[in-house]
């Protein structure tokens, strides 16, 4: 009897395993958990570009995704004639070079513009939390991937 139970069980589990793996595999969404939740107050993931892990802050009030200057060398990129002003990471309002850079999810990709930051310490995270931060995905990134922030799954999901 107990058996048979078991037996029930573990088909039932292998079914509704394999529906939620071929519901995400048909939907292709891809799910990056905020990094180190509780630890920090400021929500970040780390994105795999080219294979090269970036530790990036979900800023939705951000227009243009940043990327640490020292950063670009290592992903493969094109520079961009489009050139932007940006104040919020300084007192001083300065003109920046921006790159793009193609990231792949999956089967898809994207080329994602990045405005290029000299800094070398973004929102005082590694000061703060011992944790080296790349840059920031703004909201054109977010717009491009039709990406949700669910704050219950402490998580940003890219459908």
């Amino acid at each position: 009897m107990i058996t048979t139970i078991l037996i029930v069980l573990w088909f039932v589990f292998s079914a509704v395993l394999a529906y939620f793996l071929i519901k995400n595999a048909i939907n292709n969404t891809r799910v990056f958990p905020f990094q180190d939740y509780g630890k920090t107050d400021i929500p970040y993931i780390t994105l795999d570009v080219q294979g090269v892990p970036l530790n990036m802050i979900v800023d939705t009030g951000c227009g243009i995704s940043i990327l640490l200057r020292n950063m670009v060398d290592k992903l493969p990129h094109e520079n961009s004639p489009r050139q932007i002003s940006m104040s919020a990471l300084t007192s001083d309002s300065l003109a920046t070079n921006v790159v793009s850079i193609p990231i792949s999810f999956g089967k898809e990709q994207i080329v994602e513009d990045f405005a290029l930051y000299d800094g070398e310490d973004i929102a005082d995270f590694r000061t703060r939390y011992g944790i080296a931060l790349h840059g920031l995905i703004g909201n054109e990134f977010m717009e491009k991937t039709g990406c949700k922030i669910d704050f219950t799954k402490h998580a940003l999901i890219i459908p």
